[in-house]
């Protein structure tokens, strides 16, 4: 087994409002022998409710050669991230084992980040990048 580390994501649109189910996507090539992805966010407390809960969904879909844009997206995952204890200060939270159902080596993988509107946090949050961690079976 081994794991390799995607280069870090920088979201352009990266702030997602209180009451929306704010969205981002990003896109990676599926590497081979695929068997785990982990994401991992890191997000900024700007001016809000300081040690806040937020909640993401993070979901996955793959496009192989001549197939339609649009992926079909596989289930999602929740990610809980605790908002920093001061403003101004980095928080980061992980989700693992996030759905690759239907991704195979060398396809376009669309990465789907939103908020999920049902959380408790009653502010905005700054989402600054995120990571992929991809597990792969070297055999």
């Amino acid at each position: 087994v081994f794991t390799t580390v995607a280069q870090p994501y920088d979201l352009v649109q990266g702030v997602f409002a209180d009451v929306s189910a704010d969205e981002a996507t990003f896109r990676e090539i599926v590497p081979p022998g695929l068997t785990n992805l982990d994401v991992k966010l890191w997000s900024v407390e700007t001016a809000g409710i300081l040690n806040a809960v937020y909640k993401f969904t993070i979901k996955t879909g793959c496009v192989a050669n001549n197939e339609s844009f649009g992926p079909t997206y596989n289930a999602s995952s929740t990610l809980t991230l605790t908002g920093p204890s001061a403003n101004n200060r980095v928080a980061t939270g992980t989700v693992t084992g996030v759905a690759t159902t239907n991704c195979a080596a060398g396809e376009y993988m669309v990465v789907s980040i939103a908020r999920d509107s049902t959380d408790s946090a009653t502010t905005d949050i700054a989402i600054t990048g995120a990571n992929l961690l991809f597990t792969r079976s070297l055999n």
